[in-house]
């Protein structure tokens, strides 16, 4: 092993990197793989919303090494977040269960909520199950105090550049003994506010006052830039390793941003705003398999990640949260997903459903008619035109209204023992206020403590 690892960080360091194999290598690989001994790299790209990549339309060459992997792999063309905040959203992905119910959101009211012990994780399974596992966070809203460390060998939540983090992961290949199942978690914050990736993707690009564009958009841009560069570097070096021959590789993102649009003056992702911006998200796999290809036009949710992760990976375990097995050969297509931001029942709560070819967004806040809306989503993927068909209106809130009248009693029962409390330590303080979740007003807004 000492000898990989001296090869693969010569490869990622090297200035001149070859391009990734080609889609009938990797399904030549995928054809010998052993289901049995796979193991899992999963990048988590905080803030990274799906139509700032070129794979989901953009007209920015943001991301053109993302849009050939998704087209040699997987990718969900409609994946939706249920939250607008990096810390309920994680924990649905690690628990498979909702924002809604297990309601663990930080603010100046809830400082020391965190997941409860006894709600086990798939860190934990996968450890469980065989899995070497290490993490490498940007802390914050990823602290381990939340319950993100658990089932981990290491955690991390140091801030440090995307590619300091990739090439601590390639290294961290060196502590397996050959044929050993491991599990790497990779999160970052790179495209997260105050938006400053380094030169020169800091000034990559430049839109002219006249086309709305701004120095804040310019630069997450830029930021997402540097991620696809990054990631065409570990992967191109993971392929020559041969590491991708046994392992799958999941790319997802958490939440979006908002730059002052659909009338809503706010930049960042803490306003009461689920606009598609907010809520559809990347999901990439590349599985060796060659099962594994294509792209998956129905609605799925991150809510769904735990799951479909573990069906990936061949494993028969699986959680009795909300979510699903999406690849499943018995898997429903036509599954509404729901969004949610604020307290339940206060001024100022908002939700979206999508279901079908619709989304429909509800802001209780009725000083918020740009929070209002149904746009059909797949012919007008931007949501610039708000449609006016009262009949479907009706029929998506009475399926919200049912969505929500089903959850509130398992709610209401169960949130108690999903959560806990304990006091934050000065280092996940002082990296929340860095983030900017430490103001007068925190965002997104919490649940209200359970009684």
């Amino acid at each position: 092993m000492p000898q990989f690892r001296l090869f693969l960080l010569a490869a990622f360091c090297a200035a001149a990197v070859p391009a990734a194999a080609s889609s009938a290598a990797v399904e030549a690989a995928g054809a010998a793989a052993n289901p049995a001994a796979l193991s899992l790299i999963w990048i988590s790209l905080d803030t990274v919303r799906a139509d700032h990549l070129q794979l989901y339309g953009y007209e920015r060459e943001t991301s053109p090494f993302l849009a050939d992997l998704a087209q040699r792999g997987l990718y969900f063309e409609w994946a939706i977040s249920p939250q607008n905040s990096t810390l309920p959203t994680h924990l649905t992905q690690f628990t498979g269960i909702h924002p809604y119910l297990h309601g663990v959101m930080h603010s100046k009211r809830n400082p020391g909520i965190r997941l409860a012990d006894s709600v086990r994780t798939l860190p934990e399974l996968l450890t469980d199950a065989g899995f070497r596992s290490r993490a490498w966070t940007d802390g914050g809203k990823m602290a381990r105090h939340y319950g993100f460390a658990r089932g981990f060998e290491t955690y991390s939540e140091q801030r440090q550049p995307f590619a300091m983090k990739l090439n601590l992961a390639l290294a961290a290949l060196d502590q397996l003994e050959p044929g050993e199942r491991f599990f790497f978690f990779i999160h970052t914050y790179e495209a997260h506010a105050p938006y400053l990736p380094p030169p020169p993707y800091r000034d990559w690009f430049q839109a002219p006052a006249d086309t709305g564009g701004h120095v804040p958009m310019n630069r997450y841009d830029g930021s997402l830039r540097l991620i696809d560069d990054q990631l065409r570097r570990l992967i191109a070096t993971l392929k020559r390793g041969g590491v991708l021959d046994r392992a799958v590789l999941v790319i997802t993102g958490d939440h979006g941003e908002n730059f002052n649009e659909y009338g809503i003056n706010h930049i960042g992702h803490g306003a009461e705003n689920l606009h598609q911006n907010l809520t559809r998200v990347p999901w990439i796999v590349l599985h060796p398999n060659e099962r594994y290809r294509g792209r998956v036009s129905k609605l799925v949710g991150l809510v769904d990640f735990a799951n479909t992760t573990l069906a990936l990976l061949g494993l028969e375990e699986r959680f009795a949260g909300q979510g699903i097995d999406v690849l499943a050969a018995d898997a429903p297509s036509d599954r509404a997903y729901v969004s949610w931001t604020g307290s339940p029942n206060s001024p100022g709560c908002a939700w979206s459903i999508y279901s079908g070819d619709f989304h429909l967004l509800r802001c209780d806040d009725p000083a918020g008619p740009e929070r209002n809306g149904l746009f059909h989503f797949r012919r007008d993927p931007l949501e610039r035109s708000a449609l006016d068909e009262p009949q479907i209106v009706a029929d998506l809130d009475r399926q919200l209204t049912t969505w929500r009248d089903d959850l509130e009693p398992e709610r209401a029962r169960l949130q108690p023992s999903l959560i806990d409390y304990a006091p934050l330590d000065r280092d996940t303080t002082e990296a929340l206020r860095a983030l900017g979740y430490l103001e007068e007003k925190p965002e997104p807004k919490e649940p209200d403590p359970p009684p």
